[in-house]
């Protein structure tokens, strides 16, 4: 539902003109540009505080706040350096082996089985919770449809998908499906995005889901591409007018800025954020960007590659929960996006977590992840017909407020 309430909080306040400078303080007109640099060092290094270098970020930040859970804190504490790899296969191989043993463990403590199935010509994998009732009644049936991360090359249904899916899908006792997209670099944009079409429709024209009764979760990459979907979703043609929204969709900070300098946080939360820094040469887009687009740099801004560049002004779009840590190098996009769509007037929340990193959630064991995965069950909850009726926007003005 979009809300016409117009935003309100800091942002919304009319200023007050600023007062006179006192004729002690030298005007701006009369100062000297300021034109010190972090990247010129020499001279210019003691006019400012350089960020961290990409290539020295890989030693913990000092500072660990005492606020947070212990398991927090030890995570912070701890360097988590990434070998690099000489090619694709030996990344997927690493990537799946560093979070297969969390994504085991997930499943074994949240799932009853797993099923491996082919949909629309796409492999999937359902995944039924711990004690979740089956509905007699196929028009009423309800799915979480999970895309998972991985920067568009990364990640299977099979290995990491789990420690994000599964502890969600089993506060919102929901079944899940995983969809095993085509990965780049040897399936670029759109493989990826047609994939997800292609399973979402077969969903609804084939297995008789009504969009109601579908929610969508999406971490990192995979976040960027329900929203790349949901933007193609509004553009289809009219033959696709049965392609109904989802009944709602939660963000796990989602990469939808593929263009280089991706907001302030990319470059400055590079060594405070453990699990992503930023890219070595900060004026060239990452590789795993590069690859998404087949090394073609202009296909970037695209709304489909990069959503936060998508018009959402002109149709509602599900209502959204974009949870992001506060360490996170995309937190400024997420930021972005989540400004965007407010000011279009869209139903959405956003829930910042302190002193959090990229995809904390899939940390399942430690309390602010399981903060996270109930309140993303609850928002799903809340907005699946047969669980108590749709949200209201009102809802999302009031949690939306509280970050201004």
């Amino acid at each position: 539902m979009v809300s016409n309430r117009k935003e309100a909080g800091f942002f919304s306040k009319k200023k007050a003109a600023p007062a006179p400078a006192p004729a002690s303080v030298e005007s701006a007109v009369d100062a000297p540009p300021n034109t010190c640099s972090a990247a010129d060092g020499g001279a210019c290094a003691s006019a400012c505080t350089a960020p961290h270098k990409p290539a020295e970020a890989i030693k913990p930040y000092c500072y660990v706040p005492k606020h947070i859970s212990e398991e927090a804190q030890a995570y912070l504490s701890t360097a988590h350096p990434k070998e690099p790899q000489p090619d694709i296969v030996q990344q997927r191989a690493y990537f799946d082996a560093r979070t297969k043993p969390a994504g085991t463990a997930a499943a074994d403590a949240f799932l009853q089985s797993t099923e491996e199935a082919t949909l629309a010509g796409v492999p999937c994998v359902y995944a039924t919770p711990k004690g979740h009732i089956s509905s007699s009644n196929p028009a009423s049936r309800q799915l979480l449809l999970y895309l998972h991360g991985g920067a568009y090359s990364l990640g299977s249904c099979k290995a990491s998908a789990w420690q994000v899916a599964a502890p969600v899908a089993h506060a919102a006792g929901l079944k899940v499906l995983c969809v095993d997209y085509r990965l780049a670099p040897e399936h670029p944009f759109p493989a990826a995005l047609d994939d997800a079409l292609a399973v979402y429709k077969y969903l609804l024209t084939e297995e008789g889901y009504d969009s109601h009764n579908i929610v969508m979760l999406g971490d990192s990459a995979g976040g960027g591409l329900v929203m790349a979907l949901l933007q193609l979703l509004n553009k289809l043609p009219d033959e696709h007018d049965n392609l109904e929204m989802p009944a709602a969709v939660v963000l796990y900070s989602p990469w939808v800025d593929l263009l280089p300098h991706a907001g302030d946080s990319t470059v400055t939360l590079t060594g405070v954020d453990p699990m992503l820094r930023a890219p070595t040469d900060l004026d060239s887009p990452a590789p795993a960007a590069l690859a998404y687009v087949a090394g073609n740099a202009s296909m970037l801004s695209d709304p489909l590659v990069s959503p936060l560049y998508g018009v959402y002004d002109d149709a509602p779009f599900s209502p959204t929960l974009l949870q992001v840590g506060l360490r996170d190098i995309l937190i400024s996009s997420n930021v972005m996006l989540y400004r965007k769509m407010r000011a279009a007037g869209q139903h959405v929340i956003f829930s910042p977590f302190e002193a959090m990193w990229h995809v904390f959630q899939a940390f399942w064991n430690i309390p602010e992840a399981q903060v996270a995965n109930e309140e993303a069950a609850e928002f799903f909850r809340d907005h699946m017909p047969q669980r108590g009726g749709a949200g209201e926007a009102g809802d999302a003005d009031v949690a939306a407020d509280s970050t201004t």
